[in-house]
């Protein structure tokens, strides 16, 4: 039994067609993301759902947690398993579309700065370990504008070190944010060298695109700004005409053969998602299988009682038993006067 349910989590693993090579590039993720999600669905609902475009990983748990308190009386092991890992695969996907969505306000935004500028969009960097992806960059005739974009619901506190936190009932560490400007800001520098462009004035930014949300910032070294106030911060940058149209096109220039586009792995908690909802499945599956045996074994159980009752009611009600009966009936009476016959004798 063990060899078949493994071989059917192998069967249900290899069945997803998304993230099926080792490395992607950034670009590819989100459609790999959605496109797991839905196989996801497909396979745990079974064609039994008229629109899967509706169902999110929320429900393929909650099918599943029910499939396992009708077939178990509660919720097993491996559904409480695959439950982790799919929240994490949601919050990816979560974390993507709203990255995507805050990126795109602050393009529309930026494609309105009034002052001279070429915006590179999605830039990303590499050099030799270190990897980066700077959401854009804004060359002015005055400053080079690094612009980091966050698109987030939670109230932000940022230390004098640069640690960023998510504050709500309590405040939770994310990263430090100094310290990955500062590597967008050397990776940035190093393409400028490359290029023999050197003395070049960078300024980084944090943009939040809800500005519903309250933002403490005490580093000194980064600027914050809501989406409204960012061209305005761009604008009115105080500061001199460093730079001519030709050194501008320069810089744009440099930074277009500075991108790299390379690919990473796939992530582990993708792989983990595979792995436990393929476990989960096919141990409902199993024991929808046991179920079914039970009870088909039970049905041929009473179907040949059934048989038997009926061949022993067709038996006895045919002539040649009522026949035999009469005549073992003749015997047995014969019998009977015989042995009282000798006593009335004797």
């Amino acid at each position: 039994m063990n060899k078949i349910k493994t071989k059917r989590e192998h069967e249900i693993i290899n069945s997803f067609k998304a993230f099926q090579k080792d490395e992607y590039n950034k670009d590819e993720v989100l459609s790999e993301l959605i496109k797991l999600e839905e196989e996801a669905v497909k396979l745990i609902y079974n064609g039994e759902h008229s629109d899967f475009c509706n169902l999110k990983l929320h429900d393929v748990y909650k099918h599943m947690e029910q499939m396992s308190i009708e077939r178990y009386g509660t919720v097993i092991e491996e559904v409480s398993a695959f439950r982790r890992d799919c929240f994490s695969l949601h919050n990816m996907i979560k974390a993507e579309i709203s990255g995507r969505k805050g990126e795109m306000k602050s393009f529309r935004s930026l494609n309105n700065l009034k002052c001279r500028n070429i915006l590179l969009k999605n830039v990303e960097l590499s050099k030799g370990r270190k990897r980066t992806e700077i959401d854009a960059v804004v060359v002015t005739s005055k400053a080079i504008f690094i612009i980091e974009v966050k698109n987030t619901g939670k109230d932000i506190f940022i230390s004098e070190e640069g640690i960023y936190y998510r504050v709500s009932e309590y405040m939770r560490k994310d990263c430090n944010i100094k310290e990955k400007l500062e590597t967008k800001e050397n990776l940035l520098s190093s393409v400028f060298e490359n290029a023999g462009i050197t003395d070049v004035n960078v300024e980084k930014i944090v943009v939040f695109t809800n500005d519903n949300i309250e933002v403490q910032n005490k580093c000194s070294s980064i600027n914050v700004a809501f989406l409204d106030f960012l061209p305005i911060l761009i604008e009115d940058y105080a500061g001199d005409n460093l730079y001519s149209e030709e050194s501008m096109t320069a810089f744009a220039q440099a930074i277009d053969t500075g991108r790299c586009h390379e690919t990473y792995p796939v992530d582990e908690s993708i792989k983990n998602f595979k792995k436990s909802f393929s476990i989960a499945m096919s141990t409902l599956e199993m024991a929808e299988f046991d179920e079914t045996s039970d009870k088909s074994e039970s049905m041929e159980v009473q179907r040949r009682e059934k048989n038997i009752w009926s061949i022993i009611g067709q038996v006895a009600s045919s002539p040649y038993v009522r026949e035999i009966g009469y005549v073992v009936a003749e015997i047995v009476f014969a019998a009977i006067s015989n042995k009282l016959s000798n006593k009335h004798v004797a």
